[in-house]
């Protein structure tokens, strides 16, 4: 008989397809727990031994409903940080709920929501997270867990002044994140232009994706904003990017947790951020803007300097705090395969 002795982590993509915010997620609270003394791998599909006891789900789609609950047959403990990303209204994920029990085969929201009641325990992020899940797709409360993202240490440490010229000497707002529609990367440039304060974007752009398309076309005959597709996640030329922004500009229509708030916040860089629930929740002290709000968003882009940040809010989680907090879950789930704190 197999000895599960270990823990396996599962992604519904791998990560040569697609590597954003919930990739480093994982890799770090991998990284995190592993120095905990944990035993824990990506999960390899190809290992027939499968000598994991608890497989952690990140995400709730890409078929690890049908990989969760074959381990769970197998006596496997499943936990899901499910990363829902939502906007300002849930009234899509109420409509799903309504419309499936009419649907008679097996839907995107049904794959959602079984893998969810499947799992021993489920990771929300905020407490906006949680309510959805507990509300819509029926996890019960006592399984349920908050636990946020973390930082790297990078973004706390950084000196502001060794990076103060990298970027040029005019002042400038950041805006970090992958270059899609859901994003607002072409409303930054827009409200930025009408500010008159440069804007400097780092993110990736998908090759079949119509907006990503547009955006690279706005910004080869802009003279105003600068486009850097990559920097190393966690790198000190990140970190010196958001030390040095006059704010972290992220006007998304959907979002989670996102890290590169986070990391502006543990970079002392103030923010401008939507209005989703999830944002107001997490980022106290920020500036608010609601989605499509272009003028609102230029004059908060024109006022905002380093002298903004709120003082007093509480730093930012490190991966140390949360992988901590996600060995308790394992512990409570899973105590013959991880030990108590």
């Amino acid at each position: 008989m197999t000895r599960r002795n270990s823990v396996a982590i599962a992604l519904p993509l791998p990560l040569s397809v697609a590597h954003g915010g919930r990739e480093i997620q994982a890799l770090r609270s991998m990284e995190a727990l592993r120095t905990l003394g944990i035993d824990i791998q990506a999960l390899d599909l190809w290992d027939r031994e499968q000598t994991y006891g608890v497989l952690h789900c990140f995400g709730t789609d890409g078929g690890l409903w049908e990989l969760a609950s074959r381990a769970r047959a197998a006596g496997v403990k499943i936990i899901v940080t499910p990363v829902l990303v939502f906007g300002r209204s849930v009234s899509a994920f109420r409509a799903w709920a309504r419309v499936d029990r009419l649907v008679p085969m097996r839907t995107s929201f049904r794959y959602r929501r079984d893998l969810l009641r499947l799992a021993d325990a489920v990771i929300a992020l905020t407490m906006t997270e949680r309510r959805i899940l507990e509300t819509i797709y029926g996890v019960r409360s006592s399984r349920c867990h908050v636990i946020p993202n973390g930082v790297d240490a990078a973004f706390s440490q950084v000196e502001p002044g060794r990076h103060r010229n990298s970027w040029g000497d005019e002042p400038f707002v950041l805006c970090v994140g992958s270059i899609e529609a859901r994003k607002g990367q072409i409303e930054v440039l827009r409200a930025g232009r009408r500010a008159g304060k440069r804007v400097v974007f780092i993110g990736e752009v998908r090759r079949d994706d119509p907006y990503g398309a547009n955006f690279a076309r706005e910004l080869r005959l802009a003279d105003d904003a600068v486009w850097r597709q990559r920097l190393e996640a966690g790198s000190e030329a990140l970190a010196g990017a958001y030390a040095t922004a006059d704010a972290m500009v992220l006007p998304s229509r959907a979002e989670g947790m996102p890290l590169a708030a986070l990391e502006a916040r543990a970079a002392g860089c103030p923010l401008i951020i939507s209005d989703l629930p999830q944002h107001i929740e997490a980022f106290p002290g920020a500036t608010f803007v609601r989605v499509g709000d272009e003028a609102t968003l230029a004059r908060a882009i024109a006022t905002a300097s380093r002298q903004t940040v709120p003082t007093k809010l509480p730093p930012p989680w490190s991966w140390d705090q949360v992988a901590a907090e996600i060995r308790r879950v394992y512990h409570g789930v899973a105590p013959e395969i991880v030990a108590a704190p």
